[in-house]
């Protein structure tokens, strides 16, 4: 059970808002000359990606975002995709303001009492000998009670009206004052700043639709030869102002099987399995397309292709692929992409 154990009383009014929704900053649209001298188009890897500069210029790393400037950085990917989750005018905002309560009594995963019914004891430990069976984790000191407490919990909160809905603030709030006037699904900042974090309501990740591995893999390139282009085709990423943790890429889905059963959404690797390699392995000739394009225009002379284009062609897969992810079964691992 979590630390704090909160009043369950039913709310009137129903969901209220606890956070407005930012726009999302935009980039400047006017073509560069040459390259800018800063930190976003330097070719100095990751860890020294973003030092100081955040004026829109693009990104393909995860990097560390400093406490000062958190809340305003454009690559706080698990705060973009708060934002994009919770905007109530955006595509996302109906997947997380369900009546979930009355989709898990359904599937008869909440006694009458809302608490977790045997099946969904059931539910979870099944799934958890499927993956031991599949060899996706080893049974040594692989804890299925574990899972079983991580439901439990979940489906406690969400006994509270509203419990699982995007961006509502838990009432009355947490005695914990960090987590005062914090809702639901907003990430967690630092130990000093507070937060729920990523357990609560349920066990969840910002997804990265196009994730960092398979730009790195099928557009970036690293071996041989295709060095020194690969450098280029940075550069020319970066000019083009696509940031991969714009909210657009973004996308929050449950950790685990159950959840996302109720929730009606693919389960971001649940189990404690590290990677999703299946889904990613399935952009490969899509994010390839992207290189095959860049290189084309080096190989023709012209250092700069048209940048705008290429920020339009990541922005269409993935507007792609959160269609496909949405529409894909709920309830279990995400997997592979089918394309037509």
């Amino acid at each position: 059970m979590p630390e704090e154990t909160p009043n369950t009383r039913k709310r009137k009014g129903g969901a209220k808002q606890c956070k407005s929704v930012p726009a999302e900053a935009k980039p400047q649209t006017k073509k560069q000359k040459n390259a800018p001298k800063d930190d976003h188009v330097a070719w100095d890897g990751p860890t020294s990606n973003h030092k100081t500069n955040k004026d829109g210029y693009g990104c393909i790393w995860r990097h560390h975002i400093e406490d000062n400037g958190w809340d305003t950085h454009p690559c706080n990917h698990q705060l973009n995709g708060f934002y994009a989750s919770a905007d109530t005018q955006g595509d996302r905002y109906a997947l997380y303001s369900r009546d979930f309560l009355s989709t898990a009594r359904n599937l008869r995963y909440v006694e009458a009492d809302d608490s977790m019914t045997e099946q969904a004891r059931a539910r979870v430990k099944n799934a958890g000998a499927r993956v031991i069976a599949q060899g996706v984790r080893k049974s040594e000191g692989f804890d299925i009670d574990k899972y079983v407490n991580l439901a439990k919990t979940a489906f406690y909160w969400l006994q509270r009206e509203d419990g699982w809905k995007i961006n509502v603030c838990p009432q009355p709030e947490p005695r914990n004052r960090l987590k005062q006037n914090q809702p639901n699904f907003y990430p967690r900042q630092s130990k000093t700043k507070g937060g729920h974090g990523a357990w609560y309501p349920y066990e969840h990740n910002y997804h990265h639709l196009i994730p960092i591995g398979a730009v790195e893999e099928f557009v970036v390139g690293k071996t041989g030869a295709e060095t020194v282009r690969s450098e280029q085709v940075i550069k020319i990423v970066l000019m083009s102002r696509w940031n991969i943790h714009n909210r657009l890429n973004m996308m929050l889905l449950p950790q685990q099987e159950i959840v996302a059963e109720v929730v009606g959404l693919p389960a971001h690797c649940p189990w404690g399995i590290p990677s999703h390699v299946e889904y990613q392995n399935s952009l490969e000739s899509k994010l390839k397309d992207i290189r095959a394009k860049i290189l084309e225009a080096i190989v023709d002379g012209n250092e700069h292709p048209d940048l705008q284009e290429v920020q339009i062609d990541f922005d269409n897969i993935s507007k792609t692929l959160f269609e496909k992810v949405k529409n894909m079964k709920a309830g279990l691992k995400l997997g592979k992409v089918e394309w037509p």
